[in-house]
């Protein structure tokens, strides 16, 4: 046990509760996690309707009251809530009546499934996220001696210099902006990562992605053991790329600004254990419950956002239902997070491009353009956005867009437009390969390309 791990369980007794306490709650039998979970579900369920006005509206519209949610199958019965419900009704609609000011913190969520949507956290249920990281940090055998770089749009602790110097004493963890990040200064990245020798990198995919293509290009190489991608994943082409320079696992968790720590992946890799005493989670597929390796929408009601209710939320993303892991944690796990429904195009065939297959099926052609974006837009046509090299040529472009005609079987008309730059979206200036202006139909969804 090292000097700040000894120094936490001496000197900050709640934190060592909390850490206790989050690994042993995802020990607890199931049965007995689900009781916990509807109990906190039906609290929040009420709370909403009798202090929320969106919620108050929702169900009165739906002929419905909390009396009417007796039993999980019954939360079917509630109106989904959107983004566009939480915009429209910013500030007064969502806010619950009689909130402590001292309890809310406005914030905004990253916008990658369009334009961000402002939320208000409930500072009161800070300690159950500090517990979700605890478990994440545990799954990768990561204390609090272990040397961490945080690669961020800003730095959290910039304007808090108590909470900065208390990072400084209880943990090794290491913080750099991404507001400056371009070709000419990544090498100060990379001599950040060199100086902190971290046994970890936590990064939103493109950050990191960014600075492993310049490691490579140089020839740099600097092992770490965990990669951790927050924020979204990345195509097995560029895993790859960060599993060549820094010789890496490279680990997920799933959540978004407003609904932080959602499932984690454990030591394991594979699915991904649900935050249930947290969240009631569901995959939705055309109005019922997907069936184990159904794809289907998540909708999340979070159980401690009492400032600021999220019922049955619309968050956008996509998964693939079922699983089992074999580690010894009792969490329910959902196979896989397949992405942002933003980002799923289904054509009219009900065939799903998958973005590692467009990445691979383009990708071939890299040495030819610097960036690509695969867009199907609402005109049922795929429009292939691609910022040309000077190698570049109308050979070259015949021979992508005959490979997309085949990735797509020829179902709908495609057109390749040469252009400067391709848009980020978010506050993080997430890349997007594919983009959907037409959100994916999962009814019709029977097969992945």
């Amino acid at each position: 046990m090292g000097v700040r791990t000894t120094a936490i369980r001496l000197l900050m007794p709640k934190k060592r509760m909390l850490m206790e306490e989050a690994l042993r709650e995802e020990r607890i039998p199931v049965e007995e996690l689900k009781k916990k979970q509807w109990e906190l579900t039906q609290k929040i369920i009420r709370h909403a309707y009798e202090n929320v006005p969106m919620y108050r509206e929702k169900f009165k519209q739906a002929g419905i009251t909390p009396e009417d949610i007796k039993k999980p199958e019954d939360m079917k019965k509630i109106p989904i809530t959107t983004k566009d419900d939480i915009r429209n009704g910013f500030p007064d609609k969502i806010l619950a009546e009689g909130t402590p000011p001292e309890a809310i913190e406005q914030k905004k969520s990253s916008g990658s499934t369009g334009r961000p949507t402002p939320y208000y956290a409930d500072t009161r249920s800070y300690d159950e996220e500090r517990k979700a990281i605890f478990r994440i940090q545990n799954a990768m055998g990561i204390s609090a001696d272990d040397s961490v770089v945080l690669i961020r749009n800003t730095n959290p602790e910039s304007k808090r210099p108590v909470r900065r110097m208390m990072k400084a004493l209880f943990s090794n963890t290491h913080f750099i902006s991404t507001k400056e990040m371009d070709l000419d200064n990544m090498n100060r990245y990379v001599n950040f990562i060199k100086k902190h020798k971290p046994k970890m990198i936590e990064s939103f995919p493109h950050q990191i992605l960014q600075v492993a293509k310049h490691m490579k290009e140089k020839g740099i190489r600097i092992p770490v053991e965990y990669v951790h991608l927050i924020g979204g994943n990345l195509n097995d082409k560029d895993r790859e790329i960060l599993k060549e320079v820094f010789d890496c696992k490279i680990y997920n968790h799933y959540g978004a600004g407003e609904c932080m720590h959602v499932a984690y992946q454990c030591e394991k890799l594979g699915p991904y254990h649900l935050e249930i005493g947290r969240y009631f989670v569901e995959v939705i597929r055309d109005g019922r419950d997907a069936k184990e390796g159904e794809l289907g929408e998540i909708i999340l009601t979070h159980l401690y956002n009492y400032a600021m209710p999220l019922i049955r939320y619309r968050i956008g993303d996509v998964a693939l239902a079922g699983g089992k892991c074999n580690c010894g944690r009792t969490y329910p796990v959902i196979k896989e997070i397949k992405g942002r429904t933003r980002q799923m195009i289904t054509l009219p065939t009900g065939v799903i491009l998958d973005p590692n297959r467009v990445g691979r099926t383009v990708g071939r052609f890299c040495m030819f353009f610097d960036d690509y974006q695969l867009a199907y837009r609402k005109d049922k046509t795929l429009i292939l956005r691609i910022i040309p090299k000077r190698e570049y040529s109308d050979e070259t472009e015949e021979k992508i867009l005959n490979a997309v005609r085949e990735l797509t079987k020829n179902s709908v008309p495609i057109i390749i437009k040469r252009v400067k730059k391709i848009d980020k979206y978010g506050g993080e200036d997430k890349r997007m390969e594919t983009l959907a202006e037409i959100p994916p139909d999962l009814t019709q969804a029977n097969s992945r390309a």
